[in-house]
């Protein structure tokens, strides 16, 4: 399964649950005891949907009058689940990262129809038109226009949130702005981003200090590192060769405002008693009313249900009817948990349900069997519930359909030497392929897992990424008009297609060394990279960020290293050029060179130097010419005066960012606390 349908099916399957099974459903009085049997309708689900465990709880009146936990934590361990018992929340995390907003809103410190590039100066789209245009208030929606078939940019991969919100400039959008529903979660990824920017701190502290803590949701998280030693977690659980077994947590926090946060169904309550009480709990206004409502209205059309009645999205909720009574609902799902929040503002009424079965679509059939039970709806919802061994034989049946329909006695045009190479992708970065065991192997380098593939048909080869998530994938190689060589690679749930690459057409990677990486210990890392992509060539400009040392980044404090990466001022900034080109009118060929950047009162002097143990951004010239010793002068190979360009707001990290101007051309700029320097760089003839 892949992770963009794995995302999104909690959010469509609740909905769809809702609409279908009660279309034509009987509308009874209230009953007054809305909850007889219910746990024996409960087990019932579980038995039918292979579920493994389930906590539930509901609130009516602003009162938890049902908590109870179903089955266990994880499967051949007897430890029951219980109300306690932590969950991953996935995409009902959204509506958090929305009425995070909201306080930032209340606060006046931006409001919803602010441009996202305002907000985060770095922002950049493929379309200049939409980077000017698009607002909080379109990213909380998911009218972006961008297409949702992104998620493999974070899930799984080595990227950072800065970085995976930088790659999104090469995504291409799928519609016009504000037209279409497509649900795309580095929206709210970049809605949180906008979170940590305007008040001063991260997204997760903001979410702790500002709604965990006023709720008292004390057992709440938003990263699986905070689950530490607690005893009480549910373990995440999925098909595997048709069976259901444990699966190990998956690290989501570079999409962590679309979908990180972990909790029980007791703290769950409290968030479901905040929203069906106009933003207030215990007494204290958390949220303006007028605030909430706008988080909770309409604002772009999903679909209509069967009925005709119209489905649609607020700011991280989705809104619909059910037998007349509105309701504000979301599905979350990530790696083996699934979760659904069902809420009947008009009745006081809210339901949590959350699993441990990725495969089991228990969870939104559950929740609204509760709410049913209550609205007086006698609708089946237990014929809405998949077994598992049809799940199990429908993803057989779909493997025997395509098998049946490929040609089996075709053969690759070229022999596997041929496929394997460097392949690049500005979106994604490099990849390669590669021969191993008589199959061809596709591995991007940011992926934390590689895609084995055998002969499929013709020049297309199938096989299933090493991560089972992930499920098959195709990989049409794509031929050079002469026949004799692979121009490109199309993978099947990847966007766009990896071009091939001469051998050392892109810089593997800029992250630090092993031991490095082992001092960082889950701290904010300080190296940065950034891809120059020239016609169909690539770049890479490597750098740390000098601004930084001795100073703290989203309450993160960056350490020093004493290997191959340091920081502090000398920091060698290196860009790695697989081409020959003019870099602000200096002519170098193919290398690697370090830059070197020396502050002027209007103008700044950019220095190119084939020595790359040295180089950087300099305090002045003096500081300068005590590091250009004799033997670095020696390396030069020009130097040139750049303009330089004063920022409005500060930057809070020294950031290198590629602004494409033509087809063989663009500026690399520098922006540091208010200064900005732009670099021309132009790929030679």
């Amino acid at each position: 399964m892949r992770p963009t349908s794995h995302l999104v099916h909690t959010f469509v399957t609740a909905l769809s649950i809702a609409v279908l099974s009660t279309s034509g459903a009987a509308q009874a009085k209230h009953p007054t005891n809305p909850l007889a049997g219910f746990d024996r309708w409960v087990d019932s689900a579980m038995a039918k949907g292979g579920g493994v465990g389930l906590a539930i709880a509901i609130v009516k009146d602003d009162s938890i009058v049902y908590a109870k936990g179903f089955g266990v934590r994880k499967l051949g361990d007897p430890a029951p689940v219980t109300p306690r018992t932590l969950f991953a929340i996935g995409s009902t995390t959204k509506a958090m990262t929305a009425t995070a907003l909201g306080m930032l809103v209340d606060e006046g410190r931006l409001t919803w129809d602010d441009k996202v590039a305002d907000r985060l100066p770095t922002f950049r789209l493929l379309d200049p038109n939409l980077t000017r245009e698009l607002t909080i208030a379109d990213l909380l929606t998911h009218r972006t226009g961008l297409p949702g078939t992104d998620d493999r940019l974070w899930m799984g991969s080595r990227y950072s949130r800065a970085e995976v919100i930088r790659r999104v400039q090469f995504l291409k959008a799928a519609h016009p702005v504000r037209t279409q529903f497509d649900y795309f979660n580095i929206g709210f990824l970049t809605a949180g981003e906008i979170v940590a920017v305007v008040s001063g701190t991260s997204w997760d502290a903001f979410i702790r200090d500002r709604i965990f803590r006023p709720l008292r949701m004390e057992s709440s998280n938003t990263s699986i590192r905070d689950l530490g030693e607690t005893a009480d977690v549910a373990t995440p659980h999925d098909l595997r060769a048709g069976k259901v077994v444990p699966i190990k947590y998956r690290n989501i926090d570079n999409i962590g405002p679309a979908g990180s946060v972990n909790s029980n169904v007791l703290d769950m309550a409290q968030w479901i008693r905040f929203n069906l009480s106009g933003a207030k709990y215990a007494g204290r206004q958390l949220l303006n009313p007028a605030t909430h409502r706008t988080i909770t209205t309409p604002h772009m059309l999903v679909g209509a249900d069967p009925t005709g009645s119209p489905v649609s999205y607020g700011f991280g909720w989705a809104l619909g009817r059910s037998e007349g009574f509105n309701i504000i609902e979301h599905g979350g799902g990530i790696d083996g948990m699934i979760t659904n929040v069902t809420m009947a503002p008009s009745e006081h009424l809210g339901v949590v349900v959350l699993s441990n079965n990725g495969a089991s679509n228990i969870a939104g059939a559950v929740g609204l069997t509760a709410l049913d039970r209550y609205l007086g709806i006698k609708a089946n919802r237990l014929a809405g519930i998949t077994p598992l061994d049809s799940v199990v034989a429908t993803n057989l049946r779909l493997e025997d359909s395509l098998d049946g329909s490929r040609a089996k006695s075709s053969h690759p045009s070229l022999p596997l030497e041929a496929y394997a190479g460097s392949y690049w992708e500005p979106m994604y970065g490099l990849a390669t392929v590669s021969v191993r065991d008589g199959k061809l192997v596709f591995q991007p380098v940011a992926f934390r897992d590689e895609l084995p593939l055998g002969h499929w048909q013709y020049d297309t080869f199938r096989g299933e990424w090493a991560d089972p998530i992930f499920g098959h994938a195709n990989a049409a190689f794509r031929l050079e008009p002469t026949g004799a060589a692979i121009a490109g690679v199309t993978v099947e749930g990847l966007t766009n297609e990896f071009k091939r690459v001469a051998p050392g057409a892109v810089a593997l990677s800029c992250e630090p060394s092993t031991p490095d990486l082992t001092q960082l210990a889950g701290r904010t890392s300080p190296y940065d990279s950034v891809d120059i992509g020239v016609g169909d060539r690539a770049a890479r400009v490597c750098y740390s960020r000098p601004a930084m040392r001795g100073r703290k980044v989203f309450g993160s404090e960056l350490v020093p290293f004493d290997t191959l990466w340091r920081t502090g001022a000398n920091d060698p900034t290196i860009i790695h050029l697989p081409f020959a080109a003019e870099i602000a009118g200096i002519k170098v060929g193919p290398g690697k060179y370090s830059l070197y950047t020396v502050p002027g009162p209007a103008r700044w002097i950019v220095v190119v130097n084939a020595l790359t143990t040295q180089g950087g951004l300099t305090r002045d010239e003096g500081q300068f010419k005590n590091n250009y010793t004799a033997e670095v002068r020696a390396k030069e190979a020009g130097r040139s005066p750049v303009a330089r360009e004063s920022i409005p707001d500060p930057v809070e990290r020294f950031t290198i960012r590629w602004d494409l101007a033509g087809p063989t051309n663009g500026d690399l700029l520098l922006e540091w606390e208010t200064t900005r320097v732009r670099i021309p760089i132009k790929r030679a003839p």
